[in-house]
């Protein structure tokens, strides 16, 4: 135990000389700067390059202990690496050290697949902010279609905004800054985006934006989310299936009325259900299987014997 705690401290020690080291050099080279300054006026005054009497320093009693506390630096960096250099021998011939680390292997291997499986979906938020991040993209279409003068109804394509973002920024939260000490918030880059996107006549798209600085994707970049889009842009949430009968989850779906702020009345307002297109005598099934029940104002769905 108490060879492991001394090891434990190589790293540390080791730094610590060398830093010392550095700072012996920088306190030499200042002091001997100002002792040159110092000859050259006196050289200048007629008086020889030496420096004055009462000056205690000297520049060969300096370079002596500079370079002893150079050869004690240098000497203690050699002792902390040979010191490393038994450790990790012990290390490598002891059983305990290699079964401990298999663990700390495993668990890493595990680490890592899991975020491989996170970072293999476009969408990296959890559904509470992605939530957040999609309405107001949708109350930015509202408030615009409801003051401008010129009668245009906005309505952006929220979701390859939602596939950039959580391509560019991963899983962020609205209130915070894009960047440290930034006053721009996710929510402010979102606005401007929609400036942006939405810039008076010259509407854009997203891939329109990739080359501007701003919104810049290298082409490898963009090929990577091309890639992840193909599986569809909310693929990690999707829990329901397709309600229309004869269609998979593969077929997709035509959205007439989407989840979001309109403008109603004059004003933004939040329409919290969507309207899917269907042909004639489209049968209409339940997405999602289990029993549902009305319990006053709540909705209950039975699924076998858990109540969700």
């Amino acid at each position: 135990m108490r060879k492991g705690k001394r090891y434990s401290r190589l790293s540390y020690n080791l730094g610590k000389a060398s830093v010392k080291t550095g700072q012996a050099t920088g306190r030499f080279t200042k002091k001997r700067l100002t002792n040159t300054k110092e000859r050259y006026h006196h050289f200048k005054a007629g008086k020889g390059w030496k420096l004055a009497k009462d000056n205690p320093s000297s520049f060969k009693n300096r370079y002596r202990k500079l370079k002893k506390q150079g050869l004690t630096s240098v000497r203690n960096i050699y002792q902390k690496l040979k010191a490393a250099f038994s450790f990790f021998t012990f290390a490598a011939g002891n059983p305990a050290t290699w079964i401990v680390g298999g663990l700390v292997f495993l668990l890493l291997l595990m680490m890592s697949f899991f975020l491989g499986f996170s970072s293999a979906s476009l969408i990296q938020q959890d559904e509470f902010e992605l939530t957040k991040a999609y309405t107001h993209l949708t109350w930015e279409d509202a408030e615009h279609t409801r003051t401008n003068d010129k009668g245009i109804t906005y309505y952006t394509k929220v979701d390859d905004v939602m596939g950039y973002m959580n391509f560019k920024f991963h899983d962020y939260e609205l209130h915070k800054p894009v960047y440290l000490f930034s006053s721009e918030t996710y929510k402010d880059y979102l606005s401007t985006l929609w400036h942006d996107l939405n810039d008076g006549e010259d509407l854009k798209s997203m891939q329109d934006l990739y080359e501007t600085p701003k919104y810049k994707l290298s082409k490898d970049d963009q090929e990577e989310m091309k890639e992840l889009k193909e599986e569809g842009v909310y693929a990690s949430m999707q829990e329901l299936d397709n309600p229309f009968e004869g269609k998979s989850n593969e077929d997709s779906l035509t959205m007439t009325y989407r989840y979001g702020y309109y403008d109603l009345d004059g004003k933004p307002t939040l329409q919290e259900y969507i309207l899917l297109e269907a042909k004639a005598h489209q049968t209409i099934v339940a997405p999602m299987d289990g029993v549902v029940s009305l319990d006053g104002d709540d909705v209950i769905l039975t699924n076998g014997i858990r109540r969700e």
